[in-house]
């Protein structure tokens, strides 16, 4: 990031940066804050000057967040609105998950944003966000270089965001408008950017390793007092004890009897071959995972969170014979709170990282755009209950919140298209919420676009597990026209409606791509299994459980467990996605610190194949630390015991204090459960 201005009609220095310093000092000294990571100064060419970027720590993923303060707070009106202008350069040839934007906010922690998002299949996008509703993000034109002039412009009613190439002397192009509530004060500046050393998965996969084994090295001569020494095996001196990391021809001939090639992606190998230790495991994760439990396991290091790791003295560490090879039970492991989000926690808790898929979207706005329904109504679904007009997912309410739309935000550019919902409403009783699952040429345009994004992602997609997702729209809305009807009466749920969808799609594509799964929700409408009707044998179902409580583990709701264990038994391919956080307030006690952890021995039982924990995002969110922890370990191994591992977080993290933050949390469970 080069050149960001905060400017007025006014005034054009309520900030200005051109980060004129020396190269690689932390703009901290130029009066930044830094909550994530380290932002420094440094230098991209002639073209942009001097620059601001993530620098890696030490790591692989350049992740840094850092704001400042304007000059003074700003309140903007109708004859002083507020420009964000901003030069960005997107590092060529990125094939990971990656970002960079800048936000305006106010001291009540309203924010309006405006940068570049990089999906993991490459395709990049214009990433808009605004207070109180996000825009979609918008892909990235193909005439866009990899210099771009950005720009945000904040009114009273209105935010409008811009780009143009660098030095193009074009004029800026508006690509995205959204109407703003109410007038606002902006006080300060976030610039926030994650990016990747390597470009390629292979390359991105032996960084990793080597930094992992970085830190092998690192902890065993913290731990021994000794210096080990990272070498290729021909320089080890004679009768020295060497310890084998990956899975090299010269760790493939002492374990002759590994089939590699089958080993899962998460799976560990650690085994003593002599004097020799081999740490190794499957691709592209294994490997990584087995380093961090040899460090936990056999040299008894505890990382407990970013910054906060035990490391025991022990001059005379032996490792006993050991053969282990293990692979977790559960394939995808999520904790997507402030703590779980790092690679650093990721590799030491063994979270999965790397995904092909998003653990967390609603895929059908994309699969079925809203904009079709102007000229295909009998696509979307049928509204035969008019239901309370104060009802958010009912006909009537959908139409008056499409009105308040056109009243509110005066300034939007796709009024006309909200104005046409109303009128196709209704005169059709259709709305654009939800397709109809049953609707043959809705069926053939999703199927069309399916198709054509496997093509365009599918080359890239290395290892387990490959899934696309086809999902519902968020919300309790659904189709009632007499055959979605009739399916829902006969199998007792709206899910049997939407697995003739996805069943379809995944028979048809099965050939052509049998190790895809074909993700689809048991969410809301659709969490009741249908009663007779099965997903095929490569759809996944996914099951968000919005509507358990939260106080207990799931086990305890009957209809939960009953829905649960019906899904487990229609399908070898099945995911949870649950919630570990007061999403109203994540900093107020939320008293659940074992229902998570005590739900995955039962996730385990009943065949769930992957989890989801959706944690809290601030800084001091609830014992955020503690509830990252123990879940991880979880769903690692979830034979262990969840209150063991309370007690040995809250004695290894909060140390002295550690009897108090027990008598704490034992304080709140006893509030919580209490009958009177």
């Amino acid at each position: 990031i080069a050149r960001i201005s905060v400017s007025t009609p006014q005034t054009n220095d309520l900030l200005l940066e051109t980060f004129e310093a020396p190269l690689g000092q932390s703009i901290e000294k130029r009066g930044w804050t830094t909550s994530e990571g380290l932002n420094v100064v440094s230098y991209d060419g002639q073209q942009v000057g001097n620059t601001l970027r993530a620098d890696s720590g030490g790591s692989s993923s350049f992740k840094a967040i850092s704001e400042k303060n304007l000059s003074k707070p700003h309140a903007v009106t109708d004859e002083s609105p507020l420009t964000l202008e901003y030069v960005l350069t997107i590092p060529a040839d990125i094939r990971q998950d990656s970002w960079a934007y800048i936000r305006l906010h106010t001291a009540e922690g309203k924010r309006w944003v405006h940068g570049v998002y990089i999906a993991s299949d490459c395709q990049k996008f214009f990433a808009p966000a605004a207070e109180p509703n996000d825009p979609d993000r918008v892909p990235l034109p193909q005439s866009a270089g990899n210099v771009l002039d950005l720009k945000m412009e904040l009114h009273p009613q209105t935010v409008r965001w811009f780009w143009r190439n660098h030095e193009s002397k074009e004029a800026y192009q508006e690509f995205q408008r959204w109407g703003v509530v109410e007038s606002v004060t902006i006080t300060g500046v976030l610039v926030s950017s994650m990016n990747h050393e390597g470009n390629g998965r292979r390359e991105r996969e032996i960084t990793r390793l080597d930094l992992a084994t970085v830190d092998l090295k690192k902890y065993l001569d913290a731990v021994t007092g000794a210096r080990f020494d990272i070498v290729s095996p021909d320089a080890v001196p004679q009768e020295s004890s060497r310890i084998f990391v990956g899975d090299s021809p010269s760790v493939r001939s002492l374990l002759p009897d590994v089939d590699w090639d089958t080993l899962g992606t998460d799976a560990i190998l650690i085994r003593t071959v002599g004097k020799d230790v081999v740490i190794s495991g499957g691709r592209p994760c294994g490997k990584l995972y087995a380093i961090y439990t040899f460090l936990q396991d056999v040299v008894g290091c505890r990382w407990w969170a970013p910054g906060e790791i035990t490391i025991p003295s022990n001059p005379n560490l032996s490792v006993a014979t050991t053969q282990l090879l293990y692979e977790p039970p559960f394939k995808m492991r999520v904790h997507s709170g402030r703590v779980g989000s790092s690679h650093e926690t990721r590799s030491w808790l063994r979270l999965s990282y790397d995904l092909n898929f998003d653990w967390g979207t609603h895929s059908i706005p994309h699969l079925l755009p809203k904009t079709l329904f102007l000229d295909h109504p009998d696509w979307f679904m049928y509204c035969k209950d008019d239901g309370d007009e104060n009802d958010k997912y009912g006909y009537l309410a959908s139409l008056k919140s499409f009105q308040r739309t056109i009243d509110t935000e005066t300034e939007r550019d796709d009024l006309d298209i909200i104005r046409q919902y109303i009128e196709i409403g209704r005169r059709t009783r259709r709305l654009p919420q939800q397709p109809c699952p049953n609707s043959k040429g809705g069926r053939a345009k999703i199927t069309e676009n399916v198709i054509a994004e496997l093509e365009e992602k599918y080359p890239s997609w290395k290892y387990p597990e490959k899934i696309f997702w086809i999902t519902q729209n968020d919300g309790r809305s659904f189709c009632q026209c007499e055959k979605c009807e009739a399916v829902r009466e006969a199998e007792g749920s709206d899910s049997a409606n939407w697995l003739l969808l996805v069943n379809e799609i995944a028979e048809r594509l099965e050939d052509k791509y049998p190790d895809v799964l074909f993700g689809a929700f048991a969410y809301l409408h659709t969490e009741v299994p249908p009663k007779n009707m099965r997903p095929r044998k490569n759809v996944l179902i996914y099951a968000p459980l919005l509507t358990s409580n939260k106080r207990d583990a799931v086990w305890h709701y009957p209809k939960n467990t009953e829905y649960l264990k019906k899904w487990g038994q229609l399908t070898d391919h099945f995911y949870i996605w649950d919630y570990d956080a007061n999403f109203r307030n994540f900093y107020q006690p939320h008293p659940n610190y074992l229902a998570h952890p005590e739900s995955m021995q039962f996730f385990r039982k009943i065949g769930v194949t992957g989890v989801m924990v959706q944690g809290a995002r601030g800084v001091a969110a609830d014992l955020l630390p503690l509830r990252t922890w123990v879940n991880a370990q979880m769903m690692w191994d979830p034979a262990k015991d969840p209150q063991q591992l309370m007690n040995e977080f809250v004695d290894g993290y909060y140390g002295a204090a550690g009897p108090y933050i027990q008598q704490y949390i034992d304080l709140l469970l006893a509030a919580v459960h209490r009958k009177d």
